[in-house]
């Protein structure tokens, strides 16, 4: 009996171990073709062929059996010769699938005979740790295999021998990386520290079908099939690369960054341009990130993941502008931070000069009222936070009020000296007046009044204030009428008389006590001098009083006047 050993090692050049903890991978492999007496030394008919696989050379069940006939040479292209999937098989073992092929003479087939039977013995090793550190390499997941002359398609290695030969082909992916809830492992990455894996996400087309362990399936992203990882950082790192850019990698890559929860946080197709491959790099916070690897649209392909981590984070910092409120009581102040340092994204918080909570914010808050103190923070993705910053809301108005007189006829009896403006006659005679935020304060000048027989105006300054202390003034007149000494201004009737309230909103009540009129008339006149309310008081008795409605006359300056044969008496009415 010839004994053929044949040790076929897939790796062609130096191995890299997979910087991954949890490096197991998922193995099928199946037999494609397989052939018979090449050399033609045999001329019988029949040949028996049985595989099996083990762990170690000593493959002692070979419990695949299948047979052909052929008068010199034979080959055949079986449709069953698969072994189950081998599950969780470290990534440096090594494990063999063994031919055992005889020219039978007769019997029963699938039972060696060492009498009549001439034996042979194949074995095909195949061995972990397949990728090199740099170039191609003869990938597990790439249709590897022996096969004679006559296997034409997969790998280009030798046959087992020239008189028995088999084709074959192993698949397999790694146990985990196939969902986000079991990635592959890169463990915590230390500041200059740098994480490569060699993986593939190709998908092997068998007319039986391929069982979903030894295959990546699609969950994100393109319908290409997806590669999940996952790492760690224990610190805050100012740089975080993680890159397919390798000269290993043969297809159109896609990167997907996920946080701890598989949120998206970043994602890139190609670098730059069309170069196909894929590139992240961003600040990231301590904490665990996954990563996907995929192909843009159906791309599949072996690539080289890569994940680094360098720098550490300068805290993050403030800056902001301040835009004031417009006018004195206005809530339209604005105030712009800007962040920089930590990472992104930020958080902007606002506080009262209390320093209690007003709630978080964008980065430009509005809506805030002027002349008044408030605090901002900022808080980076990491929970660094700046200080609380103290600023406070001015008011930035430098528009001018606009002065405008009022037209007022006042009644005054000849001989009035310094007569002085009431606050309400003040705040009337300004009533017209303007500013962008509000006359605030109006004076006159001089704020007294005389007059005498003859006089018909009376010339004064009308100055007006906003609350920035932007002001303007107007030379303004008041229409005069003088009573001359021949009417007698009678003290007692001034005593007797009241008019309340003045100022009024409407209605003002006139009451004239202990003072008999018996004849006489009650008139109120505008500015302008015109009646528009009179009464009579003829007869009226020692004590009269009266309502008189102003509600439906415009605010401003009126005058009240009695008269009578002994004489007359006047008031200025203000109605607000």
């Amino acid at each position: 009996m010839r004994l053929l050993i044949l040790g076929t090692l897939l790796c062609l050049s130096t191995a890299m171990s997979a910087q991954i903890l949890n490096d197991e991978i998922n193995v099928l492999w199946r037999v494609t073709e397989a052939f018979a007496n090449f050399d033609d030394d045999f001329n019988e008919e029949e040949y028996t062929l049985t595989f099996g696989t083990s762990t170690t050379a000593a493959i002692s069940n070979h419990s695949l059996c299948y047979f052909m006939d052929g008068e010199s040479s034979a080959s055949f292209i079986p449709s069953t010769i698969t072994n189950s999937v081998n599950t969780n098989v470290p990534f440096t073992s090594e494990f063999y699938i063994g031919l055992r092929a005889w020219e039978d003479d007769g019997g029963e087939r699938c039972t060696y005979d060492d009498g009549d039977d001439v034996f042979y013995l194949g074995l095909a090793r195949i061995s972990g740790e397949t990728v090199p550190g740099t170039g191609r390499s003869s990938r597990w997941l790439t249709n590897t295999g022996n096969q004679g002359a006559e296997c034409v398609g997969d790998a280009l290695l030798p046959p087992i021998s020239n008189l028995y030969n088999f084709c074959y082909r192993v698949i397999w992916r790694h146990v985990n990386g196939n969902t986000f809830n079991d990635p592959l492992a890169f463990g915590n990455i230390v500041s200059l520290g740098q994480r490569n894996h060699f993986n593939s996400n190709r998908q092997t087309a068998e007319p039986t079908g391929v069982p979903e362990a030894t295959q990546y399936g699609n969950q994100y992203g393109d319908p290409s099939p997806d590669v999940y990882y996952v790492f760690s950082i224990d610190e805050d790192r100012e740089n975080v690369v993680i890159s397919t850019d390798h000269d290993y990698t043969d297809f159109d890559t896609r990167l997907y960054l996920l946080d701890a929860n598989g949120d998206l946080l970043v994602e890139n197709d190609d670098v730059s341009g069309n170069n196909r491959k894929s590139r992240i790099e961003r600040s990231l916070c301590a904490g665990t990130y996954y990563v996907v690897v995929e192909g843009f649209d159906v791309e599949r392909g072996d690539f080289q993941l890569s994940v680094e981590a360098s720098g550490f984070l300068a805290p993050v910092e403030a800056t902001a502008t301040i835009t004031n409120a417009s006018c004195d009581g206005e809530i339209d102040g604005v105030i712009s931070v800007n962040a920089s340092d930590g990472v992104a994204p930020y958080t902007y918080r606002l506080f009262n000069a209390e320093l209690e909570s007003l709630g978080s914010f964008n980065q430009t808050i509005d809506n805030l009222s002027a002349n008044t103190t408030y605090f901002y923070q900022v808080v980076d993705a990491c929970g660094q936070t700046t200080s609380a910053q103290s600023f406070t809301v001015g008011v930035t108005d430098t528009e001018d009020p606009v002065a405008v007189c009022v037209g007022a006829t006042i009644t005054l009896p000849d001989g009035t000296v310094d007569s002085p403006f009431s606050a309400s006659e003040i705040s009337q005679l300004g009533a017209r007046s303007t500013d962008n935020c509000g006359v605030t304060d109006v004076e006159l000048f001089p704020n007294v009044i005389s007059a005498s027989a003859g006089d018909t105006l009376f010339a004064y300054e009308l100055i007006v204030y906003d609350g920035m202390g932007n002001s303007d003034s107007e030379i303004c007149f008041i229409n005069l009428i003088v009573t001359t000494t021949s009417v007698t201004q009678l003290p007692a009737l001034d005593a007797a008389l009241t008019a309340y309230p003045n100022p009024t909103s409407s209605a003002l009540t006139v009451s004239i006590e202990d003072f008999p009129i018996s004849t006489g008339v009650l008139s109120i006149r505008d500015l302008q001098g015109r009646t528009i309310i009179q009464r009579s008081l003829n007869h009226t008795g020692p004590n009269w009083s009266a309502q008189l409605d102003l509600a439906t006359y415009p605010a401003g300056i009126y005058t009240l006047q009695v008269t009578t044969p002994e004489g007359q008496l006047t008031r200025r009415i203000v109605r607000q």
